[in-house]
């Protein structure tokens, strides 16, 4: 489990390098980062003998070295505390060498993930963006961002839209071949959820609602790299079995520059890999650049006072179809907002590195290396930190799924298996649920999934009580120990944390469940009764 540096080490780290970069020396002000030396995924502590305070690039260089592909010298971790101890001496002497260059500018990295937001933004409009009297700087990007816009139906193009309709699960597992998820029809609650491989039929359906993924599919990129295709079914949904299919989310990428300098800031040129295609040019996103061509792009002559940003689009990106939901990203700080519309709106400092690998570019791209821009009288030019998904700040909106929580069986050899859903049916309403446990469960695991609270009022195997009492968040699970052939009886109820909210949306289920078992089913055996001893259950 990562534990990231308090804010106590964080401080007394910043003020002992004098918020200096402990390798290159360059003072850098809010473009720094205090690393761990020894990595947190091998061990390392996160105390201040593990602190280092480096700049964005020497921070990418310590972090990023791929031994496989060995380029250069690595920092080794003897070196980077040499390093770092050498200039923590030096600012102790108070021998700081003055500075070059005078660090006027904030740079960041904006991801959108709300369309709604993106129209905003080409429409010159910033409600949703959390920076100062912010302006749009137009280029290609830009332009593809308004193109891709253009082609959606709505302003908000959703992420699931609708294929044919059965008659039946029955039909629906003949005519696709499902991998069946759950299916508790004939067990305790009615409710069922399958995916599969997308059909002719599947492309065809989606290719006519989405403009995006008919233009991707004509230039020969792989549907299963396009949308997922599943279906879920409960007593909810009144008896409708349908084909839902899950789309590749648009993500849009920008680099913010804000004026803290008194005087007018006015900005002249951007330098950095740049490409410009034909058509959109679906190609992968590992999360750092390769390319070493780089050419420089003169910039509109608009003048920024103090507090103003401009906001310069650089990339069009196609997020993971699961990915948020199956890897582990790590947060730093987080707002939100919670609409009318039941939508709740997020901005994050985020690390989507473990996405690497999972998103893909589309269209022209600029990344960029650095700006010249005139200062008053003078020409300065700010280098910037390379976009490497690990250092974002993200804009995104969704709302609650409104599922109920679900019951799962681990079998002795650590396989998982979802039930279904447990008190299917109106929130708040107690109801008592029986199941006879199948012959290789070990282990009955309840958890819930979304923004919601379960209570637990008893968990009963043949009669005797397990457990009483228990509440459950977002999250959160029980397991308990059980034997095949023995009855398991659960006596609960749900309320969801914003009774306003709610989709029904079969994806955010089925994502969810299937997330759920990933991790259940990669974490070690001794790990997966943590979660019960956490919350206190009771036996």
């Amino acid at each position: 489990m990562r534990v990231p540096f308090t804010r106590d080490v964080r401080e007394e780290a910043l003020v002992l390098a004098a918020r200096h970069c402990c390798v290159c020396h360059r003072y850098r002000g809010v473009h720094i980062e205090v690393h761990h030396i020894k990595p947190e995924e091998e061990g390392g502590p996160s105390d201040l003998d593990n602190a280092i305070v480096l700049c964005f690039d020497c921070h990418s260089e310590a972090g990023h070295y791929n031994p496989r592909h060995p380029r250069g010298t690595k920092f080794s971790r003897p070196e980077l505390k040499k390093h770092r101890d050498r200039w923590h001496e030096i600012v102790l002497q108070n021998q700081i060498p003055s500075p070059a260059e005078a660090i006027s500018l904030l740079t960041r990295y904006l991801v959108c993930k709300d369309m709604r937001v993106l129209g905003d933004i080409c429409a010159g409009q910033f409600n949703e963006i959390p920076v100062t009297t912010p302006r749009t700087v137009p280029n290609a990007v830009l332009a593809f961002h308004n193109h891709v816009l253009r082609g959606s139906a709505e302003k908000n193009r959703p992420l699931t839209v609708y294929g044919p309709a059965f008659r039946s699960k029955e039909e629906i597992i003949a005519s696709r071949g499902c991998t069946i998820l759950w299916d508790s029809q004939d067990i305790f609650s009615q409710s069922f959820a399958a995916v599969w491989q997308p059909t002719a039929e599947d492309v065809d359906s989606v290719a006519s609602q989405d403009t995006l993924t008919r233009c991707l599919l004509y230039e020969q990129v792989s549907a299963n790299e396009l949308f997922s295709a599943g279906a879920e079914w409960n007593e909810c949904a009144g008896g409708y079995v349908g084909a839902t299919y899950r789309l590749r989310p648009i993500w849009t990428v920008y680099l913010a520059v804000t004026n803290m300098d008194e005087r007018l800031l006015t900005l002249q040129s951007v330098t950095g890999s740049t490409f410009q295609p034909d058509g959109y040019a679906y190609r992968p996103y590992s999360g750092r650049s390769t390319e070493r061509a780089t050419a420089t792009i003169p910039l509109p002559a608009a003048a920024l006072p103090k507090g103003a940003t401009a906001v310069i689009p650089i990339a069009t990106v196609l997020g993971p179809l699961e990915g948020d939901l199956l890897s582990r990203t790590e947060v730093w700080s987080r707002e939100e907002k919670h609409g009318a519309d039941g939508a709740i709106r997020t901005f994050e400092h985020a690390d989507l590195s473990p996405l690497a690998g999972m998103v893909h570019l589309i269209g022209p791209h600029l990344l960029p290396k650095y700006l010249e821009c005139a200062l008053g009288g003078d020409m300065v030019r700010q280098d910037l930190h390379e976009l490497d998904l690990t250092n974002l700040y993200c804009l995104d909106r969704y709302w609650m799924g409104g599922s109920c929580p679900f019951l799962f069986w681990l079998d002795r050899n650590h396989g998982v298996k979802c039930a279904g859903e447990l008190f299917d049916g109106d929130p708040g309403v107690l109801r008592t649920l029986s199941v006879r446990i199948p012959a290789d469960a070990s282990t009955a695991i309840i958890a819930e999934l979304e923004h919601e609270v379960t209570t637990l009022h008893y968990v009963a195997v043949d009669g005797v009580i397990r457990l009483r009492h228990l509440g459950l968040a977002e999250g959160q699970w029980v397991d308990l120990s059980v034997s095949s052939g023995k009855r398991l009886e659960i006596c609960g109820s749900y309320l969801p944390l914003y009774p306003q909210a709610g989709t029904t949306d079969p994806w955010v289920k089925i994502i969810g469940v299937r997330a759920f078992i990933r991790r259940q089913s990669q974490a070690p055996p001794k790990e997966v009764r943590a979660c019960r001893r956490a919350i206190g259950a009771r036996e």
